[in-house]
């Protein structure tokens, strides 16, 4: 099991403020530096897709660190915020404790004590100067008692997830991805599938995985139990593996990619995650596709995020989002968005796969606009390995065809 650091997320509006601090923290080894930003709605944005562990506000960037600390409540609640300040003025702590910071740090603070300071913050303990908590007991208080039922809620979330990776007890689910063309079975998308409690669908583990640092982890338990599969897959079929582009880049996974078949391997990064350095990126999957791994976009179209992303990342693969196919024989924006990604796709050597076709009508638009490859439960549902073998899934006619 892979050692997780504090994963920390900077928002302060000073460039020289942000890469010193950034430098201390690279240099100490024990963090990892997830976006650093330079206004309230970034850093709220940037807490939202990497669900830092620690949060580091300046209490007086652009859009307010009070601002911030309050968006980052709401969408990653488990965040610790440390309010990161020259200024130590009762109005200011009195705010950014209100707000929900669980730690005030003053800029120029020797080093060794901010990462002591972080640390201590990581574990659920309250942050504060000896003269500021002396001001402020009542509230210090209130933050301690908070902060120990916080910490309390996590240390049940992290063992949840450490039980299924001591256990292994993922299972696999696969769908059939079919050529329209020829008709038949290209590949097969690998889902996880957790039966242990409480029962809910995948998505709210690898969410919970990744709030207490453990994402990596359950991504790579779940790639493994997939290619442990892939040998048994049909010749000539490819087995597609989802992945954060963190877990994409990671050494760990790379090896247990390279180690079953590349040629037969696709990777599809997730779009749902915010990518900060696109070019590191692309640098980090090179020793994949070199191998013959491709590289697949996974839900294209789900926002502008998306469009920059498919630009940058330069995919052999690009999946439409759900959302579109949903409703492209109906809609005419999703159909006309669909069919400029069908022809971004022909001009850079790219394959369209299209997700979740659930009625003829979708099947048959797609199939029109030129989308060459489809996924979904009218083609196929997801199903264990043995029962897709068994069933030999053949694709429906397309309706009109």
């Amino acid at each position: 099991m892979t050692a997780s650091r504090i994963r920390i997320l900077v928002a302060d509006d000073q460039v020289s403020v942000r890469a010193a601090l950034i430098e201390v923290l690279f240099d100490d080894g024990g963090f990892e530096v997830v976006a650093a930003v330079g206004d309230a709605d970034a850093a709220v944005a940037a807490a939202r897709d990497e669900q830092p562990d620690i949060a580091v506000l300046d209490v007086r960037m652009p859009g307010s660190g009070v601002a911030a600390a309050g968006g980052i409540r709401a969408v990653s609640p488990d965040t610790r915020m440390v309010a990161f300040s020259a200024h130590q003025d009762r109005l200011s702590i009195m705010e950014m404790l209100r707000a929900g910071v669980v730690g005030y740090l003053v800029k120029g603070t020797p080093n060794d004590e901010i990462l002591a300071g972080l640390r201590r913050a990581a574990e659920g303990l309250v942050i504060l100067p000896q003269e500021v908590a002396a001001q402020f007991m009542d509230e210090f208080t209130a933050h301690v008692q908070q902060n120990h039922r916080a910490n309390r809620l996590r240390r049940e979330r992290e063992q949840r997830i450490r039980q299924v990776l001591l256990s292994r007890r993922v299972e696999l689910a696969l769908q059939p991805i079919f050529d329209f063309r020829a008709r038949t079975v290209a590949g097969y998308e690998a889902f996880a599938r957790f039966p242990q409690e409480p029962r809910r669908g995948p998505a709210a583990w690898f969410a919970e995985a990744r709030s207490v640092g453990l994402q990596l982890d359950l991504e790579l338990l779940a790639a493994r139990v997939a290619i442990a599969a892939q040998p048994r897959l049909p010749d000539g079929t490819f087995l597609a593996l989802n992945a954060s582009p963190s877990t994409a880049a990671n050494d760990a996974f790379h090896a247990a990619v390279l180690g079953a078949t590349p040629q037969r391997t696709v990777v599809e990064i997730t779009e749902r995650t915010r990518v900060f350095d696109q070019d590191r990126l692309n640098r980090n999957l090179e020793p994949l596709r070199s191998a013959g791994v491709r590289i697949a976009l996974d839900d294209a179209g789900a926002g502008f995020a998306s469009l920059r992303h498919l630009v940058q990342l330069g995919p052999d693969m690009i999946k439409l989002d759900v959302a579109l196919t949903r409703e492209v024989h109906s809609d005419r924006a999703r159909r006309a968005l669909a069919r400029a990604i069908v022809s971004f796709a022909a001009e850079t050597d790219a394959s369209i796969v299209a997700e979740g076709i659930e009625l003829g009508a979708q099947l048959r638009t797609l199939h029109d606009l030129g989308v060459g490859y489809g996924q979904g439960n009218l083609l196929a549902a997801p199903a264990v390995l043995d029962e897709l073998l068994a069933a030999h899934p053949s694709m429906p006619q397309v309706p009109g065809g």
